[in-house]
């Protein structure tokens, strides 16, 4: 699978395609112990957000802990 990292200096975000169509994003806002889940289907075209669950997907509000936490939700899917 391959992950983008796309950064900017409010945000880090992951993202990814299923090969069926969607495309996958989490963003981490700089300083948050939580993370954000997107999903975008090919057919409409319009991302689809959610915050992920902080009893799982949370982290140290660092960018290594937020890399560490989204690399390991990836690898799930």
């Amino acid at each position: 699978m391959n992950i983008t990292e796309i950064h900017n200096s409010a945000a880090i975000g992951w993202r990814w395609n299923n090969g069926h169509g969607a495309t996958y994003e989490i963003v981490w806002i700089r300083g948050a112990t939580r993370l954000r889940f997107g999903v975008k289907p090919e057919k409409t075209g319009e991302w689809v957000t959610v915050v992920m669950d902080e009893t799982r997907w949370s982290c140290d509000g660092t960018e290594h802990g937020a890399r560490a936490c989204a690399h390991e939700f990836i690898a799930t899917c």
